[in-house]
């Protein structure tokens, strides 16, 4: 499965660092996502979503599913962990 994880995290002006301490994972781990060297868990991938503010599912490519509107990651609805 392919990932775009990094255009997301570029958009947040967030380094690989950054988003690797907010999802409790390592620079390098994010470096293997963002390189589809391995594929994130679905409770990885929620957490991702979270802190990009982005539908789980938008973040694999390919996906043809349409997000709903009562999304739980839509800006509005998140509630995020500190």
């Amino acid at each position: 499965m392919k990932f775009s994880i990094k255009r997301y995290r570029y958009k947040h002006k967030l380094t690989q660092k950054q988003l690797g301490r907010l999802i409790n994972k390592s620079d390098s781990y994010v470096s293997l996502v963002e390189n589809n060297k391995t594929d994130p868990r679905s409770s990885t991938l929620e957490k991702l979503g979270c802190h990009l503010d982005i539908c789980p599912k938008e973040m694999i490519i390919g996906c043809n599913s349409l997000k709903c509107a009562t999304c739980c990651y839509n800006k509005s609805n998140i509630k995020r962990e500190k």
